[in-house]
Parts: C-alpha cells; sequence; structure tokens
C-alpha cells in the first residue's frame, strides 16, 4: 500500500509548513540541534497541538503528548 493510501484510510489530514512555523520557536529549546524537530516542536507551539513522538530526546518536551 502507498502512503498516500494509507493517510486517507485513517483520514488524517495533512498541514502545509508556514512562515509562521518556520519564524516560531518552541519553548524550552529542545535538547537536539536538529533543525527538524525545531520545526516540529514549533508548529506544535504554533497550531496547540502535541508533538507524539518515540524519539527519546524529545519524548520529555513540555510539547510532547504524554498518556
Amino acid at each position: 500500500m502507498k502512503i498516500p493510501a494509507v493517510i486517507e484510510g485513517y483520514r488524517m489530514p495533512l498541514m502545509a509548513v508556514e512562515a509562521r512555523h518556520v519564524l516560531a520557536e518552541a519553548q524550552p529549546p529542545p535538547p537536539t540541534r536538529d533543525p527538524f524537530d525545531r520545526l516540529l516542536l514549533a508548529i506544535c507551539a504554533v497550531e496547540g497541538m502535541r508533538l507524539l513522538t518515540t524519539d527519546g530526546a524529545l519524548a520529555g518536551h513540555d510539547l510532547a503528548w504524554r498518556a
């Protein structure tokens, strides 16, 4: 099965990365220097979302989802 079909099957909306996401800063800064990690957290901050991750470096961040 191709990824677009899986996304459609789960009815997951796709979000475009916008300038406001790129210009935002997640607080506190993530413990990694990975710019993609910073972007994901900034998107969460702007959109009022939580990051669902299995990455141990990000799982403890204030914007990470917790059960």
